[in-house]
């Protein structure tokens, strides 16, 4: 939790994050790196340049379609590597990536992908309450399933789902 408040900050502010080094699309940055994972990208210089200060997505690309693409393919070999666990629950799933909630999207990319990449990303959560015949409130909650593969047999909200391709707020 502590890294995440740590991004937030580093997105809204301008701080920077220690380990982590911004990557940007178009010109924005949209994200942040872990030394690990950069490791990984220096192997993909057709689609990350990598400078000492940040690293650039596709530079020189516009279009949706093909940065897409290739970071679609460079994601399929990575996951072919087995060298984060968080591709383990690849979903076959595209999520946009956009600058900030309500711009355009750069690219999409497979859901699973992005917390290597410190994107965001939008979800919508519902939880439901009573209040019961001696006034204390109880909470609805969901057990999730054993077989998912982000937080399997963990409480949950009560109804959730991301957000993405097209979906505004």
């Amino acid at each position: 939790m502590f890294y995440w408040a740590l991004l937030y900050f580093s997105f809204n502010l301008g701080h920077t994050v220690p380990n982590f080094k911004p990557i940007y699309c178009q010109s924005y940055k949209i994200g942040f790196v872990s030394n690990k994972v950069e490791q990984e990208l220096l192997a993909a210089e057709e689609v990350f340049v990598i400078h000492s200060d940040k690293i650039d997505i596709c530079p020189g690309l516009k279009s949706y379609e093909d940065i897409s693409e290739k970071v679609g393919s460079f994601l399929d070999n990575l996951k072919k590597k087995d060298v984060f666990n968080c591709l383990n629950g690849w979903r076959i799933e595209t999520f946009d990536i956009r600058p900030a909630l309500g711009q355009l999207p750069l690219f999409a990319m497979e859901r699973s992908a992005i917390p290597l990449f410190g994107f965001l990303s939008y979800g919508i959560d519902i939880n439901a309450y009573v209040v019961n015949e001696d006034g204390s409130i109880s909470i609805w909650l969901q057990r999730r399933a054993l077989t998912k593969s982000i937080d399997p047999g963990k409480l949950d909200s009560f109804v959730s789902s991301a957000c993405h391709l097209n979906f505004w707020l």
